[in-house]
Order: C-alpha cells, then structure tokens, then sequence
C-alpha cells in the first residue's frame, strides 16, 4: 500500500531533487514527498534589451567621451553583466550613415595595457592585405551585431588602443574573413581607465535608412591581458548565436533607457523591469504592458515612478502567463516626458514550469537511492496555485502515484519498493491546476532497475600496516595517525559498524568519520577516516579494521575538552590547555603546560602569554605593517565581511581544530576602516592527551606582482625565563646551544636550498652579530628551552620551501614562513620566481632565432604580464611542548613531521573497491619492465637539477615539463602544474603499491598544486593554471580541458588535509556559476569538463554539477549527430586523450547508454591509427572489455609491446639525436632507462613529460587489470598497422630527421 509523507528536508539552492528509493526489504510501494526549505526568488532573465538613441550630430572619434556628444546614448553608461574586477560600461548612438559605440574601461595599471598588434608594427604583428590583424590577444574591444533577429549572420568587429582592427563575418559556421567594413575607432589612455570610440557603417552590416523601432541584436565583450587576464562580456560569454541581445533604435529623447528584463516568463505571475537615466533634473516615468495569449489581451500598468538625473532608476511592471503550452505577443512600453519607446516581441514562448532528469539511466540495489531532479519554475507568489503529483511506471502499468501541495520550489519525491528483478521503470511528473487538472506534464526519463546485481561483502577485516619511515631511528611513544580507508560499494552502511584493532587484536581508541559516501543518501560509504594514537613499539606490524553489521566500537572516555564564549575558544588535551580569541586573532593568545601531570594548571605552568609582538604578521618592502589582530568589521560590504573568523570547526575525541581566517591590515588613524593586506588561514589543531599541537598556516595574496613583502612571521610571547636556552639542529646529530640573556635575539635561516645560517645578537656584544652556525640543507628544527620545559619548533620540508626560518628572543617565539633576513624579498614577480635559467635567456626568447620561438614568445608574454593575485601558500608545524627537552626528540619530530607514520591499507584491497577505477596493484614479478618504469619516472620527476630551482617557496613540490637536450629549460609549457592530470595519479600510484615514495611525492605535489596553481582570492577563485612559463602564467580558468581536481579528493580522503577540501570546494563553487551553454560541442575545452562536474557532484552531491555535465556530454553527442553516421566532428579523434578518459568517468557514473555506444564508435575509429592523441585507447579499451565482457577490444589498442613501448624508456647508451637543440622531455633528459632492448624502447607516440606520464600511468594501470581478468596470453604481439609505427607527423618528426641511419637500424626504426 502507498504511503505518503511531507516534511522538511535540506535545501538545494533553486533545484529541487525527486529520490525514487528501491527497497527490496518492503512487500509493496512506498513513498515520500519531501519539500525542501523556501530559497529565494530568484529570476531567471532571459533577455535583455536596450534602445539605441539618435545622435544630433555625429561624435567625434578621437577616443575622448565627451558628455556632451554622448547625451543621449541609449545604454546610459550600463555596465556589463559579467561579474569581473575591472568594470566597463558602454554608450550607443546611431544616425543614418553609422552606429557609434563608446567604451569605458577601469584599468588600475593602465601602463601596462598590451598593444603589440597594430600600423606601424612589423611582421606577424603587422597588419595583413586586408587591413586585419589578431587584436584580440591585446587589450581590446569586441563587438558582434546580427541584424535580423534570428542571427543568421553575425559581425564582429575589434579594436585595440592602438587601432589594431578586425572584422570578421560569420554565415554561422562559415565565416569570411576577407570582409572589410571600413569601421573605425580611437582610443585614449586615462588615470585608472582607458576609453575607446567606435563608428561602424550601417550599410557593411546591412542596414539601411534605419527608423525608430527596426531591432537588431547585439553583444560586446573586452579582452583585458593586464595582470594574467580577465574575459567579460555583456551578455555573458559574447561570441556567438543565442549570446546577444535586443537593441531597439529610438528617437531622440530626453531620457535613455536600458537593461530591459521581460522577466522569466513563466507560468503565473511576471515582472517586467527597466533602468532609465534622464537628462532632465526629475522626470516621471512608468512602463505598460500588453499581453496577447490565446487570444486573449491583457493589459498592465506600472506605477508612476520619480526618476532623477545621473541616477539609475527603476520602473517596473507586472504582467501574468496563463498557458505554459502556447506562445504569447508581447508589447512592452516606456513613457515619460510625454514621449513613449514601445518594444514589441511577436511570438515569445513561455519557460517551461517543470522539467527534470534522471541522475542515472540504470541502478542497482547498492546505488543509493534511485533519484530524479527536477526544477519548478514557478514564482513564490505562484506556488499556491498548484500541486505536484509524481507517478511511477512499469511498461504501462502504474506502480505508484503521489501528490501534494506545493510548498517551496525544491523537494524530492522517494519510491521505495520491493524488487530482485530487472525491471524497467519510467517517471512522470505532472503540475496540476486548482481543478486537479494537469497543466504540464513531463516525462522524466526511463531507467533500468537491476535487482539481480551480486551482494557485496559486509563482513570483514582490512590490514593495516604501521609504516614508520627508515630515517626514523628508534622513536618512542605514540602518534596520532590519520589514515583513510576506502570500502567497496555496499559493503559498509554506518560507520557506527567499525572498530580499530591493534596488532594483537584488541581495540584502540579511535574516532572515526565519513568523508564521502557512494550514493546521496549516504546509505554506502566510500571513504573512511580513522584517526588513533599508534604505538611505535608495533612497527612494521598491521593493526586492523574490523566491520560488519554485528561490529560495534566500545565507548571510551576522551582526555580532550572543548569549550567557548562570545570572546574566547578553549581547547584542553588532558597536558596542554590553550585560548585563541575570536574577536583578535593573535594566534594562540595564553597556554598552559601540566609540568606536575596532575591533570589542572596553574599560573606557574602558564607558557604562552599576551605580548606586544604576539600575532600574525606581514612587513612590506615600504615598511607598512599589517597585522591580523584588527577588531573592526569592514565598511561598505553588504555581508558585513569581518576582518576575521575564528571558529571550533571540528572536535572529536582525538582531535580538535580551531579554524581562522581574515586579513592582515593596517588601521590609518582617520580612515573609514583597515587598509587590507594578504589573507591568512590558521588552523590549529590539537590532539587528546598530547602536548603537541599542529599549526597549518596559509597566506593569501591579494596584491598585483608589484607588492613585495620583507616577512611573513606567526610570534608566541613567552613569560620571562633567565633560563632560556635555544638549540639549533643541522642535517646531522650537532646542536647548538645559544644563551638568550635579556635583550639578545638568535635567527635561523635556510637562505638558499643549498645554504643556512644561524646567528646570535646579545647586548653584551653590542651591535655585533655572532655566528653560530651554517652549513648547506639544515634539519629544519629549532629547540628552546626553559625552566622545566621546552619546545621544539619544527616546519614541514623546511631546506626544500626556502626561504625559511625562526626567530627566538627570551619572551618570544617566531615561525618565519618568510624571514626578513632572507637574501631577497618574497616577490611574485616573474623575473624573480622564475628559475634563473631562464631569466638569463629571455632577451632570446623575445627576440627569435630558436626552435619553437612563437610559443616560447607566448609564453613570455604570458609570464611578463601576469598576476599572482589569488596564489597561496600553505606551511606545515610542529610545536612540541615537553618536559623533556632533548637532541633526539627535536630530530625524531622533524622526521616525523617530514615523513609522518602511515598506516597503510593493502594494496590488492585498495584497488579491489574500485574507489579510483578499475586498476591493477603493482605487480614486478609479472610486469617488471612496467613497474620499474613507473617506479623510475617517479624519481626523475621528483630530483631535478640545482640550477633548475625545484625547490622553493613557490617551486617546491612542482616539476618541469620540457627542456632542450643542452640542459636548458623550454620556456614553453615549463611548469607541469596540473596539465593532462598528471597530479591524480600520484595517489593512484601510492594505493596500487602501497609505497611511501609515491605517497611522499603526492603530498609535496598536491600541497604545491593547491597552493600555488590555484586561485583563492579575486574573480578568478576557484580557478587553476594549466602548464606554462610561471605557475600563474595564463589566466586562471574555472574548468577547460587541463582542470584537474581529483588529486584534492584523494588527498583529502587519504590524508584528511582539509586545505585540499577547502580547495576543492572553491573550485566546485566557482563551477556552479559557469555558463555551458546549449548547442553542439566539438572544441576540446569542453571534452574534459563531464569528468570533472562527475567527481565534483559525487564529492559534495550537488545537483547542478551533475546538470550541467548532462548538458555539456549533450552538446558532444549533438555534434557527432551533426557530422553524421560515417563521419566524426573534427576534434574528436584528435582529441581522444581528454574526450575518452572524460566520459569513461561520466558513463561510469550516469550509465547513459547512448555515451557507451559512443565510446565503442569512437574506439573503433581509432583501431589502427598512431599519433599524438589518436593512440591513447587504452584505458577505454579496458572499460569496453569491463562493459561487454568482449576481449578483442583490448587487442584492438596495438598489442601489450604497444603499451609498453608508450613509456618512451631507452638505454643509457643512446646517444640523443644530432642537432644539438631538439626539445626532449624533462622524464626523458634526467637519465635513461638501462637494460632495455631496442623493441622495448619504441615509442609509441605522445611527447612526454607530464602528458605521457599521465597517460603511462593511468592508461596502463587500467589496460593491465583487464588484460590479466581477460587471461590473454597473446598480447605481447607487437603492433602492426598501417602507419610508420616509429615518427608521429606532430610531434616526432625531429626524432626521424635528426638520427642517423646507424641511430634508426640500432633503435629498431624502419
């Protein structure tokens, strides 16, 4: 019998969601409708418009915005829509010869406006026959003009300040790029702006003699190259069909009027809206509407509204759609100053009120619940109007239905069932009148439900090996390990079903959390965390997971106590008790140590207290001095944005974290609030019964690269203690002591990868400073002791992140993420964070005469004129406080500090859940010459040469991608940073192995990535850099071919890192607010994006990931639609190295049968074909056999010689190819491989470095665990196909034309 209930649920921001649950425990249907919380109204423009004023007489073009002359522009200065830093407004006029347009642009370095394209210029940036150059790589103006509504033909017109022009016309999707308008412009530099004047003919885009009322359509976009870049349109992303919007020519007037909405037009209740400007000093003014529908006319008034000069006012009316299902007429008038401007649109559809999709196409009992969104496009005001009924089918006959009143946009609708069989089902849903009638209906879609699906096993126990890294000697005690624990698809439902058991199976103490599940619902865990003290007496030894439905953990008592107020957070660990203030941030205010252990403090064991120095500070090289203890809220945000947070974000009984975020600033006396300098993240995290605490630190630059800052420091105030006494580690067991008397300072720097000093300031030597101590990579690790007590100050990979250091006074304590006393500022310029081997070759570089000078160039100039505006940088410390102050425990927290204990689940079970794919664990006695492969890039990655800086503040933790066989670095894609993905595999490496190198170099990789080649402040957060000349180098882009963010998944879930979580989360916020678009997709920006929507909607369960990977995976099917049955969209095949491995991922997930069909024609295209991309087939290979169960596929990739010769791995005794300056890759450069016959070192076409690697890695794991289920004895073949198997016409043709005929007989090439 059905049953139905409503209540509240969670919300989903403007979507609602219909969960249809399969339960196969209930004889017969059930369900719920659940209503989510009421979200705002918000409107859904979907179109804009504007009027066009009469110009009395034509303006001057000299660039100059004369008000006079621009009067009575149609647009009234409107700024665009586009939400960017640097804003621009636009005016519009016409006569009867042209359309003029003028351009405001707020530029805050005008002086380095890019201009390299123009007359006068010489070369590639000369302008062509036609009068044509490629403006658009300047600072320049786009503008496109359709003149018939329909868009049939588009003109597109650009312009940059030095009147470089463009003129394009397009009979979509052909374009003439002979066409000559004759268009003009000027442009002008300003303070803080540049401006730029158009005047395009009438007659070039097809007008002529142009009255008041003719319509066109219209859309303008600005390319601004200052400081990294930024792209900004008025209607969105402005190039094409669909993106532009309704301009009206008017008469002349005394009042210009734009930004008309029609509003959504949806079923119910409108509003129409405009902003008007009036020359006059008030003026009155009001719309009208007129709606004919079902001929039926209905006519509206707004109010009458005061309008005032210079100011934006606003007039509105209300108008009413009855019929969801037939077009309307639609008139829409402005009237004031007696004067009317009417705006008429002839058969405008109405927004569907209800629509819906399934989140998959096939399910089984393990997948959570069975789920369909679906979106209510109906007002607030509407919702009363009408109920929802949902109804459920099998074939024809109709298993369930459901209604209910409506209370918010947002719900769900749950089914639950029972079934063992397969079964096909089909949702409908329907909204019904106040009759009971249906006014619209939809059919969600079908599915497929699998009941017959095998059950996974619930009961079990997981081995966990404790590794304790080798460089430890003989530590003592216990640690805290944070390990994560991934579990097959319905194999654990509650993580109240797990305990933690030591090697001699009794229960350790643990607290146990659940970072991602398998389903929504979260009725199957993905990924546990399991944080507990281990006992370096076990070694080597495997604790273990146990879980099963009978499996219950014992309750026990934590040590570790938590409270707050208003004003303060208090965190006890049973041995050390500390304050940090919410309302000033200075790190930790006051602590306490229990030097008696008898579990209270008092005043003599106080260690931490208030001083004048105490906080966070940033000095920049103008000597202002920001600091984070500001308690005023800042003026003028409507959020009231404070200049800090300080919260208890999560407390367990391990462990606490005290989380705070703000602004450095600097209060002016008389300002109107702080001056704002550098965000900083703080988290501090404490563990239960333990006097260790684990300082994160992160800054934030929110400055241009002209900012430089001489120090970055954290400072803790100590009571006075004439005891006091600081030790100073080297690489090795030496220590030395250094006396702090009242008034003396000792600082200890790594200034260089390859150098540190420590030096001594007393004032018994006056202003002499002594020497201490210096050598080449320090320990990184700094001891103080005092009365009873001290601390050793230890940072995370201290040498490798130079510059770095302490400082240490008698009452002080300072963590230096930048020391003052560095050798340099800490300075994002790009001569200065770039390796010095390319600093002295960049005159060469701009200057030509070397293999790939157009990209070196390009890259030059990406470098030169960008913005590390958004870059972070995250430090990891230790701060021990004990009683027991000595040698070897400094040393033994530094080690494991760098090297933390791991526990580590076994490598087969790893890869048996399938939490990254199917892969195969590494395996030397089967594929030696493949693990030792993968084993070697790892290292060549990792190491690279002194002179190339890979290390760093910003370096470390980065690899190169290319250098010439000279030793010198290709400045062309030099940086990896998360090109191709390369950065998920290390984590894949590290749970298919088990090894700590791998997992070494994926925390330094991930840590490096998140930070730096991610963007966390400015218009651009959320956004990463691809491969380039800096690690910033090309704009920040939310999501294009080379996005990459699984790797911040993995580290989370492995790690518990909640930096890398943090950064994810940036980064699937700023994906929810991508336009994607509609239409055909056949560009590779769009072919990687369905994986990344795929992981980030299964990350945080977000509908409008998983919607917009739908609409984008649409886009490219359409396109293969459109190409035809035998022929494919000419970037497909080319591309396969993103399409493929993307919907892989995406089919995986949704089970969309028409993406497997795709995926198996688009295999069958690449059979037999070599090249840069069109070889990449492995992986899908292996998915084809997985799906079909159909061997051949994998015979179809080239053979297993194919796969292995894709590694490019060669004997040391090859010499490189003659010339001298061929391109290799970094992978390639650092060392060859040894003991491999000329068959095994053929190549198999991808240039290498991150890209090949990537694909090695991920492709081969993938193709070796189907070829071993599959049992195929016979694909060591070598490959045989039509094309020369050794030259790729792309990328290796140097290899063929360079090698001598002994080079080609003795590497096996034909």
């Amino acid at each position: 019998m059905l049953r139905e209930e409503i209540k509240r649920g969670h919300h989903l921001p403007g979507l609602g969601y219909l969960c249809l649950l399969i339960c196969p425990c209930l004889a017969e249907p059930c369900g719920k409708i659940i209503f989510s919380p009421a979200a705002a109204d918000q409107e859904i423009t979907l179109d804009s418009a504007l009027f066009i004023g009469k110009a009395p007489s034509a303006p001057v073009l000299d660039g100059r915005i004369d008000s006079k002359e621009w009067a009575l522009a149609g647009f009234g200065g409107f700024e665009f829509k586009a939400a960017v830093a640097n804003r621009t407004s636009v005016l519009a006029l016409y006569d009867q010869e042209n359309l003029y347009f003028a351009f405001r642009c707020r530029e805050p370095n005008v002086k380095k406006i890019v201009a390299l394209h123009g007359p006068g210029k010489a070369g590639k940036y000369a302008p062509n026959e036609n009068g044509d150059c490629p403006s658009y790589y300047d600072d320049s103006i786009e503008i496109f003009i359709s003149p018939d509504k329909r868009q049939e033909v588009i003109y597109q017109f650009i312009a940059n300040t030095i009147g470089g022009h463009m003129d394009i016309r397009y009979d979509p999707p052909k374009s003439d790029q002979a066409y000559t308008s004759g268009f003009r412009s000027a442009a002008q530099k300003g303070i803080g702006e540049w401006s730029i004047e158009f005047a395009v003919p009438l007659e070039a885009i097809g007008l002529k003699n142009v009255q008041p009322g003719r319509s066109i359509r219209l859309n303008f976009g600005r390319n601004r190259r200052v400081g990294g870049g930024e792209i900004a349109g008025w209607q969105g992303f402005w190039a094409w069909r669909g993106q532009m919007a309704l301009a009206v020519f008017a008469p002349r007037v005394d009042f210009a009027v734009g930004d008309i909405r029609f509003g959504p037009k949806r079923l119910g209740r409108n509003q129409a809206s405009v902003r008007v400007r009036t020359s006059r000093r008030t003026a009155k003014i009001r719309l009208k509407s007129k709606m004919k529908q079902n001929g039926e006319i209905i006519t509206n008034e707004g109010e009458w509204a005061r309008a005032k000069r210079d100011q934006a006012n606003n007039a509105a009316v209300q108008y009413v759609v009855a019929r969801p299902d037939q077009p309307f007429e639609f008139a829409l008038s402005v009237e004031g100053g007696g004067i009317a401007l009417e705006l008429n649109e002839d058969a405008m559809w109405p927004s569907q009120p209800l629509s819906g999709f399934l989140e998959r196409k096939e399910y089984d009992p393990f997948d959570g619940p069975i789920t369909a969104f679906f979106n209510l496009n109906l007002s607030r005001e509407s919702l009363g109007d009408y109920q929802l009924q949902c109804t459920l089918v099998s074939q024809t006959k109709q298993v369930a239905e459901m209604h209910s009143d409506i209370r918010t946009a947002a719900g769900e609708v749950q089914f639950i069932l029972d079934n063992k069989k397969a079964v096909d089902y089909s949702v409908k849903l329907s909204l019904l009148g106040k009759d009971g009638q249906a006014v619209h209906s939809i059919d969600v879609d079908k599915l497929v439900w699998n009941g017959e699906t095998k059950a996974p096993v619930t009961t079990g126990r997981i081995p966990l090996k404790l590794d304790v890294f080798k460089g430890v000697a003989n530590p003592t005690g216990t640690w805290l390990v944070t390990a994560g624990v991934p579990f097959s698809k319905g194999a654990l439902k509650s993580s109240e079903n797990v305990r933690l058991l030591d090697p001699s199976g009794k229960e350790v103490p643990a607290e146990i959390s659940v970072p991602a599940t398998w389903d929504r619902a979260g009725t199957s865990i993905k990924w546990l965390h399991v944080k507990a003290m281990v006992n370096f007496e076990d070694r080597d030894k495997s604790y273990s997971i146990d879980y099963g439905p009978n499996v219950r953990r014992t309750p026990f008592n934590s040590k570790l106590k938590t409270s707050q107020t208003d004003r303060t957070i208090t965190v006890d660990t049973g041995r050390l008790k500390f304050t940090c203030s919410k309302l000033s941030f200075r790190f930790i205010d006051t602590a306490w140590l229990d030097l008696d252990r008898n579990g209270s403090y008092d005043q003599k064991e106080r260690i931490i207290t208030p001083g004048p120095s105490h906080g966070l500070l940033v000095e920049t090289t103008d000597g202002k001095v920001y600091r984070s203890d500001t308690k005023i809220e800042l003026k003028g945000a409507s959020s009231k944005e404070r200049v800090q947070k300080v919260e208890l974000e999560s407390v367990g009984p391990m462990e606490a974290v005290i989380r705070a975020e703000g602004w450095h600033t600097e209060v002016v006396p008389g300002g109107d609030g702080p001056v704002k300098m550098m965000k900083y993240i703080v988290r501090i995290v404490a563990t239960a019964d333990s006097s260790l605490l684990r300082i994160f630190h992160t800054f934030i630059l929110t400055q241009d690269e002209e900012t430089q800052y001489r120090q970055v420091t954290l400072t803790l105030s100590l009571p006075d203690d004439e005891t006091s006494l600081a030790a100073l580690s080297r690489t090795g067991n030496r220590m030395r002591p250094a006396e702090l008397k009242p008034g003396a300072k000792v600082w200890f720097t790594q200034l260089d990868y390859d150098a540190f000093r420590a030096y001594l300031r007393s004032p018994e030597h006056g202003k002499a400073i002594r020497a201490l101590e210096g050598g080449s990579k320090s320990a990184g690790w700094l001891q103080v002791k005092r009365k009873g007590w001290g601390v050793t100050l230890a940072t995370r990979d201290f040498w490798q992140n130079y510059a770095k250091g302490y400082e240490v006074t008698r009452d002080s304590i300072t963590l230096c993420p930048w020391p003052k006393d560095a050798l340099w500022p800490l300075s994002f310029r790009p001569e200065d964070v770039i390796a010095p081997v390319f600093v002295k070759n960049l005159a060469m570089y701009t200057t030509g005469g070397i293999e790939g000078q157009g990209n070196n160039y390009s890259s030059y100039t990406h470098a030169v004129g960008s913005s590390p505006r958004g870059v972070s940088k995250t430090h990891e410390y230790l701060l021990d406080f004990t009683t027991e102050p000595s040698l070897e425990r400094g040393r033994t927290v530094q080690q494991l500090l760098d090297d933390p204990p791991l526990l580590v689940v076994p490598k087969e079970y790893a890869c048996a859940t399938e939490v990254i794919g199917k892969i195969h664990p590494s395996d030397s006695a089967k594929y030696a010459v493949e693990e030792a492969g993968f084993n070697a890039m790892l290292k060549r990655l990792e190491y690279g040469k002194p002179e190339h800086r890979h290390w760093g503040l910003v370096n470390f933790g980065e690899s190169y991608q290319s250098l010439y066989d000279d030793g010198r670095l290709y400045f062309y894609r030099t940086y990896q940073n998360a090109g191709y993905g390369i950065v998920n595999d290390f984590y894949r490496g590290y749970l298919r192995t088990g090894s700590r190198d791998w997992f070494r170099y994926a925390v330094r990789r991930t840590r490096h990535n998140r930070d730096i080649d991610h963007c966390h402040y400015g218009p651009k957060i959320g956004g990463q850099t691809p491969y380039d000349a800096l690690n910033w180098g090309t704009a920040f882009a939310i999501q294009t071919f080379w996005t990459h963010r699984q790797f911040l998944l993995l580290d989370w879930y492995i790690t518990g890192d909640r930096r890398s979580w943090d950064t994810f989360l940036l980064a699937a916020e700023a994906t929810k607010n991508l336009q994607h678009g509609t239409g055909a997709k056949d560009d590779r920006h769009w072919f990687n994006i369905p994986k990344e929507l795929i992981e980030m909607y299964r990350a945080t369960w977000d509908s409008e990931h998983l919607k917009a990977a739908n609409g984008i995976v649409e886009g490219i099917l359409l396109a293969k639609e459109k190409a035809g049955p035998d022929k494919w969209p000419k970037n497909a095949l080319p591309y396969n190295e993103y399409l493929q491995p993307s919907f892989l991922v995406y089919h995986r997930y949704t089970r969309n049968p028409r993406v497997l069909e795709y995926l198996k024609q688009h295999f069958k295209q690449l059979k037999g074909k070599q090249g840069y991309s069109t070889g990449l087939a492995q992986d899908a290979a292996a998915y084809l056999y997985w799906q079909t169960g159909d061997a051949s596929w994998l015979e179809q990739v080239g053979g297993y010689e194919s796969m292995r010769g894709y590694m490019r791995l060669y004997e040391t005794n090859v010499p490189p190819p003659v010339g001298g300056t061929r391109r290799m890759m970094v992978s390639e450069a650092l060392g060859w491989m040894k003991n491999w016959s000329p068959k095994q070192r053929r190549v198999f076409h991808a240039h290498f470095g991150d890209k090949g690697f990537h694909h090695a890695f991920e492709r081969l794991w993938y193709f070796m665990a189907a070829v071993d289920d599959a049992k195929l004895k016979d694909i060591l073949k070598p490959y045989k196909g039509p094309n020369n198997p050794w030259t790729d016409p792309v990328w290796d043709v140097n290899y063929w034309n360079t090698a001598t005929p002994e080079q080609k007989k003795e590497w096996g090439w034909k």
